[in-house]
């Protein structure tokens, strides 16, 4: 369903009106605007660009040219306030997801083992392209610089009194920058709209005009641009063009099925056997599924018309000329 769609739905209405919004419906335009500022168009542009490195087979495991060729719904729950376990996951269409039997204790430590994986089993020979999901609980930011040079901490040290290893926040950092002006700032814009060449409005605008915070990448991504590798990011809100979320479904299925564990342990137990099991060629129909996808946005199709496409179409990677004519057409 499209964006446009979406906001005319009764539902969607029915929250508007109990928020005193009047919008009973948006132009194609403004979805387009919209999904342009949550970065799904620039990820579509990379994934053009990676697809020219990828290695593609057939059913048989042959190897194959990069070229494109010519049941019920169910009800959402509301989620508990019981026991809670955070699961990270590396998972690849070649051997699934990537196992490791001593495993690691933060998202970094994970990352190098991944990494060191992957180049055994292919020999140090081949580029990886780590694709991640958006999760506020990422690793940190690495320092930033101060007006003289200095590196400026952008946490808390362990050691402090009441904040020990804490995110210090947009005043603190900025007033460390001596750029704090004396009447205060607001956090953000209303609605995030920003007067138009005002570079002091908000703390969010200020810091994302300063050079050192927006050029500084997270420690992820600096590790794995390190060892030779690429990373980027999944756009928000688009599962349909990120295979992990289909698995992470398939996953959440069948822990449900499962029913509720007595334990955390019982937890940890019952996900592993959840992430086993799913086959690798349902891996392979999720990552096929998102590639046509982004093939379908890529050539200018909605997303009615992708998803048109999509169920008429079960080849490999890519959708046929045709086929994303006949959707223009429909």
């Amino acid at each position: 369903m499209d964006i446009v769609d979406v906001v005319a739905s009764p539902q969607m209405q029915g929250q508007f009106t109990q928020a005193g919004i009047t919008k009973p419906r948006i132009l194609e335009q403004t979805e387009h605007r919209w999904l342009g500022q949550l970065g799904w168009c620039a990820f579509v542009e990379h994934w053009r660009g990676y697809e020219s490195h990828f290695h593609l087979w057939d059913n048989d495991r042959n190897p194959q040219s990069p070229a494109r060729h010519a049941n019920s719904a169910g009800a959402p729950k509301p989620k508990g306030e019981g026991q809670s376990l955070m699961v990270s996951d590396f998972l690849t269409t070649e051997w699934g997801h990537l196992h490791d039997e001593q495993g690691a204790d933060n998202l970094l430590a994970q990352v190098e083992c991944a990494i060191e994986i992957f180049e055994w089993l292919t020999n140090r020979t081949t580029q990886a392209l780590f694709g991640w999901t958006h999760h506020s609980s990422g690793p940190r930011m690495c320092d930033g610089r101060l007006p003289n040079g200095n590196a400026q901490l952008l946490y808390f040290l362990d050691d402090h009194p009441s904040m020990p290893s804490w995110f210090k926040g947009m005043e603190q950092i900025i007033c460390e920058h001596g750029l704090w002006p004396e009447g205060g700032l607001v956090a953000q814009c209303l609605d995030f709209k920003c007067p138009p060449g005002c570079t002091d409005c908000c703390c969010c605008w200020l810091l994302f005009t300063q050079a050192d915070f927006i050029g500084q990448k997270s420690q992820r991504e600096e590790l794995i641009e390190r060892h030779g590798h690429l990373c980027d990011f999944y756009p928000k809100y688009h599962c349909e063009l990120n295979f992990i979320e289909q698995y992470w479904g398939a996953v959440k299925a069948q822990f449900h099925e499962a029913g509720q564990a007595k334990s955390i342990k019982e937890m940890e137990q019952t996900v592993i056997q959840c992430l086993d099991s799913v086959t690798l060629l349902q891996i392979w129909w999720f990552a096929n599924q998102a590639a046509c996808f982004i093939l379908a946005y890529g050539e200018g199709l909605s997303g009615a018309q992708a998803t048109w496409a999509n169920r008429r179409y079960h080849g490999h990677h890519t959708l046929p000329p045709e086929m994303i004519a006949a959707a223009k057409a429909s």
